[in-house]
């Protein structure tokens, strides 16, 4: 899907889902899981693959990663896992971003332009725009690492080095 189509609610409502319920971490993980039934009469269920994107009822977009189907209770039904979409960056790889004495804004400048996007055929590379009110200024170093892992991961990351809150909202 285009980054401009997600404004619209793709290709239907996942209305009948079991359960659906989303986890945010402070400066983590962010994630919803889904379970929906399989039958004849809704075939949404048929949706939820690798790859698709889910929007919940607050417009936040969540890349699906792991499906499983069950059977309970006589009902069979599949499960879906997604992160949310800020995870796509787990794709891109930050190629050798060294700096000194870079404010908040700089660094994520400085990383997210030496990133590349590594996928396979047919995902969409998405734009992810950003900003810092951090004035302090630290050194960065981060080589062949993904973006997700220099912003949050690393023990050097942006969030550790500079403090603050990681905020998230789809490509943003």
């Amino acid at each position: 899907t285009k980054q401009d189509r997600f404004k619209y609610n793709g290709i239907g409502f996942l209305r009948n889902a079991i359960q659906c319920y989303s986890e945010k971490e402070l400066n983590g993980a962010w994630e919803l899981s889904i379970t929906y039934p399989i039958t004849n009469r809704d075939e949404m269920w048929k949706h939820l693959k690798p790859w698709n994107i889910i929007k919940n009822t607050k417009g936040q977009l969540f890349v699906i990663y792991k499906v499983e189907k069950s059977l309970a209770n006589s009902v069979m039904s599949i499960s879906a896992k997604a992160r949310h979409m800020f995870y796509y960056l787990n794709d891109k790889v930050v190629y050798n971003a060294v700096a000194e004495n870079f404010n908040g804004y700089y660094a994520l400048a400085h990383i997210m332009g030496n990133a590349d996007f590594t996928h396979e055929n047919g995902l969409t590379d998405y734009e992810f725009s950003y900003n810092s009110d951090i004035e302090i200024t630290k050194n960065i170093n981060y080589s062949d690492v993904s973006v997700t892992y220099a912003l949050l991961g690393a023990p050097d990351s942006v969030v550790n080095l500079y403090g603050g809150e990681l905020y998230r909202d789809n490509f943003y």
